[in-house]
């Protein structure tokens, strides 16, 4: 979303908003954006990265942009302060990978920010449901609200695509696999609960 124009305070004010403790953007600045990068690379080294939309970590990398410990990340930070605050540069180096990607710059809605978001973590749910990672979807839901702050009374990100109808979510992921087919390929679990009309709450590996 950041490459194709939304502001990264933007997107964080949209998650905090629908009740995460902090933005995504924040979160990998907390964390560390060399950390992210190294796990990139060593995805690069292994099976390869293969999503599309990926360059922006890698343009903050190379800048020394490791997040809060460089003072510099998503955002900037005053020394011996850990209040995000914007910079255009951030805006630049995603316009630059636009233009490398090919990407059209367009508007974000707080609920299409969201739902990129959540319904991104339902996708890889019903992956993980599939590989018998995770006996049930209660069981992701759990570990999203305790592990990751996902507000308890949306349930968890698989609650919350049972919630919007798992057609509408079908339909939504499809939409996105236009633009990056990798990321955003469906899992053949979430297809399989559409056709038989069932949702993740009744469904549990055997």
């Amino acid at each position: 979303m950041a490459i194709e124009g939304a502001n990264v305070a933007d997107v964080d004010h949209a998650l905090v908003a629908f009740g995460m403790p902090m933005g995504p953007f924040a979160m990998v600045d907390l964390a560390g954006i060399d950390v992210a990068w190294s796990v990139r690379e060593m995805r690069r080294r292994g099976a390869g990265y293969p999503y599309r939309l990926g360059g922006l970590v890698d343009a903050l990398y190379a800048a020394g942009r490791y997040g809060q410990k460089s003072g510099a990340g998503f955002y900037r930070y005053e020394s011996g302060r850990h209040e995000p605050l914007s910079d255009d540069a951030v805006a630049a180096l995603a316009a630059a990978e636009r233009t490398r990607c090919g990407v059209a710059l367009r508007a974000h809605t707080d609920e299409e920010i969201v739902r990129r978001t959540i319904l991104a973590a339902a996708n890889e749910g019903a992956e993980i449901l599939r590989e018998r990672i995770a006996e049930r979807a209660s069981d992701i839901d759990t570990l999203w609200v305790y592990g990751f702050g996902f507000p308890a009374r949306r349930g968890g990100p698989m609650a919350y695509a049972d919630g919007l109808g798992l057609e509408e979510v079908l339909r939504f992921v499809r939409e996105r696999a236009r633009d990056d087919p990798a990321f955003w390929r469906p899992s053949p679990l979430l297809e399989e609960l559409v056709a038989a009309k069932r949702t993740f709450a009744a469904c549990a590996s055997s």
